[in-house]
């Protein structure tokens, strides 16, 4: 089964995590998109579940923001320095398992050195990454989307039938004649409002 484990810090650009999830289960179904506070049910165990949603999926996503890599406990210590840092610990997984881990950087968040992280997820200051942007955030997506469904089938489709499409320029992701984009708008608030847009032009 191929998926999309999406994999953020709390306290760390939260709106992020629910509007890409939001969004990419509306490309590639909600049996291929993991948000751990979404996804898991009550009474369920949380590690074990976590792990094998992991071990299924074909892409971990990393939410980086301006404080993923500073935030601290209760005891001054950095997150991400400790043993059974979840965000810490999912990506070291990922990168054992070579499952593709792609860095999303969120608005002011900047790609850590590998100085800078815990000698076991060094390699994710080596992935290239995408930017996700307030403001251009529809491109941002659709770039996402479009990058996703090169390893990912789409909603309804097949591993075969998705080679075949990105292969095809002309009905590929990102192609004219897809026309189907995603307006999100998030409000002063946080409130998040989307919706599809058909053919024309994503930009407002």
């Amino acid at each position: 089964m191929t998926g999309i484990f999406i994999n953020y810090r709390t306290g760390d650009e939260t709106f992020a995590a629910p509007v890409i999830d939001e969004r990419l289960r509306r490309e590639f179904g909600d049996d291929r998109v993991f948000r751990d506070s979404r996804s898991l049910g009550p009474g369920l165990d949380f590690p074990p579940e976590i792990w094998y949603q992991l071990k299924r999926s074909t892409v971990l996503l990393a939410l980086i923001g301006p404080r993923w890599l500073t935030l601290e406990d209760d005891s001054g210590n950095r997150r991400i320095d400790h043993p059974k840092d979840y965000v810490r610990r999912e990506i070291r997984r990922a990168l054992k398992r070579d499952i593709r881990v792609i860095p999303l950087l969120l608005d002011g968040g900047r790609m850590p050195t590998e100085e800078e992280l815990p000698h076991d997820i060094r390699r994710l200051a080596r992935r290239q990454f995408l930017p996700l942007r307030t403001r251009d955030l529809l491109v941002d997506l659709q770039r996402l989307v479009d990058e996703l469904a090169r390893i990912v089938p789409r909603s309804g489709q097949s591993p075969e039938s998705r080679t075949a499409s990105a292969a095809d320029p002309a009905t590929g992701p990102g192609s004219p004649a897809n026309g189907r984009h995603s307006a999100v708008h998030i409000t002063g608030d946080g409130q998040v409002f989307n919706g599809p847009i058909t053919g024309g032009d994503s930009h407002g």
